[in-house]
């Protein structure tokens, strides 16, 4: 079975030397539609609109297990305005959003919050992010803590994010990734991830794993092509009855990029 996923056409344009304009579509609902102004040299900036919430690390695949589950992918958006800073080692995302993770007009007062702070330090970049949304229904904080280590050719990294109620502190859900990528040449590069999340810890049989493994050849200059492979793993810790398992299925994704 061959699916067509997603298709997304970007266009960025810069007004003056400190105001950007950027605006992405799924070729459906405006994807990325936001302007971003520099208030202090390479120091400061805010960017207003619809965008990509900053949380952890920054992903292309949409489909990474924990971030699916949390709605986080990065196929989501909201629309709010978040601050961008970084000093000498230092950076830091603050954001405020409708909330929800979607794109629909805000119905009501409440806003959702989020904040990223972390550091560089030699071929290390570590930070932990934190997120307050949907205050006006149950309440849910989703944090994360993560890291990625860059060694010449090859670079790891590695996220844990879990949430908990708001108001009574009690853990709901944990999920993490690992990953590893080698440059083979400077068009060609591998790498793998073993992702993990369970959705709720009061229920058996819920993990849900994945092994997935990637290759990217950029052919030419400004376009590359992108394979997939995701290898979902049987989760051994469930009762006799088969659905209590949440059963993926292994598949192969062909995708392409291309910038101008």
């Amino acid at each position: 079975t061959f699916l067509l996923m997603k298709s997304e056409v970007a266009v960025h344009a810069r007004v003056s030397d400190k105001v950007q304009v950027t605006l992405s579509s799924n070729l459906g609902n405006p994807f990325d539609a936001f302007g971003r102004i520099e208030i202090i040299s390479d120091r400061l900036w805010m960017r207003i609109g619809q965008f990509q919430l900053p949380f952890a690390l920054h992903q292309d695949d949409h489909n990474i297990l924990v971030r699916n589950g949390y709605n986080l992918g990065s196929n989501k958006r909201d629309l709010g305005l978040e601050v961008i800073g970084n000093y000498k080692n230092l950076f830091f995302n603050s954001a405020v959003f409708n909330g929800n993770r979607n794109t629909l007009a805000d119905r009501n007062q409440h806003k959702g919050f989020l904040t990223t702070i972390g550091g560089k330090f030699t071929f290390i970049r570590v930070g932990i992010s934190h997120l307050f949304d949907k205050l006006e229904e149950r309440g849910e904080a989703v944090s994360a803590a993560f890291l990625i280590a860059n060694i010449i050719k090859f670079s790891v990294e590695i996220e844990c994010d879990f949430k908990v109620k708001n108001g009574s502190g009690s853990l709901v859900s944990t999920g993490y990734y690992v990953g590893a990528k080698y440059r083979l040449t400077p068009r060609l590069s591998v790498s793998g991830r073993y992702e993990s999340f369970d959705p709720n810890g009061g229920v058996k049989g819920d993990l849900e794993q994945r092994i997935t493994t990637f290759a990217r050849y950029r052919f030419v200059k400004n376009a590359s092509f992108e394979i997939y492979y995701w290898g979902n793993i049987e989760n051994k810790n469930r009762n006799d009855d088969n659905n209590w398992q949440l059963n993926g299925e292994d598949q192969v994704i062909l995708m392409s990029s291309f910038w101008f």
